[in-house]
């Protein structure tokens, strides 16, 4: 489901599947370095997306969570209440130009989250017009920082202080 380079080796990669995740080693002799699922502390073994961080994290993203597994830890951990509820449901994850983590979801308290370079979340539950923002679904790098949001209604972009709408009609809706 999932790819991701692995950024404290570039030979390796990160892999989702069905059956967990696995770290593999490419080069001449690919061969699988680690395997995670429910023993190492997933909530469920369908793995849509893996990425790790810059700091040295490696975040998963299951059917119904985000989880994380801190530099040096063996298991992971559920995310943190800011991120995960039992009402929310993950849709997407990217690191943006400056390194910073942006999670996608489904969730009334808001749909993108970003964490800063200091660890502190940012919630965004509407644009800066006011429009509700719960359903965000999938998020694309802008190279400056920040990222490109498909919310389903509309293509929303945000540097981590603002959420805003591209202006002009994009037709994403049903029927337009």
């Amino acid at each position: 489901y999932g790819i991701a380079r692995d950024l404290a080796a570039p030979d390796r990669l990160w892999v989702g599947t069905l059956k967990g995740a696995a770290l593999l080693r490419t080069g001449p002799r690919p061969r699988v370095v680690e395997t995670v699922g429910l023993a190492q502390g997933l909530a469920n073994e369908q793995v849509w997306g893996v990425l790790p961080t810059p700091e040295g994290e490696v975040w998963v993203m299951t059917d119904n969570a985000f989880q994380v597994r801190a530099r040096g830890a063996r298991a992971f951990a559920m995310a943190p209440p800011v991120v995960q509820s039992p009402r929310s449901v993950p849709y997407d994850m990217q690191l943006d130009g400056a390194g910073r983590l942006w999670l996608a979801r489904t969730d009334e308290r808001g749909g993108l989250l970003v964490r800063d370079t200091r660890g502190a979340w940012r919630v965004f539950s509407r644009t800066g017009d006011g429009r509700p923002v719960t359903a965000c679904r999938r998020l694309f790098p802008r190279t400056a920082g920040g990222v490109w949001v498909a919310d389903g209604m509309d293509v929303l972009w945000s540097d981590g202080a603002v959420l805003q709408r591209v202006p002009g009609p994009v037709p994403l809706a049903h029927g337009s």
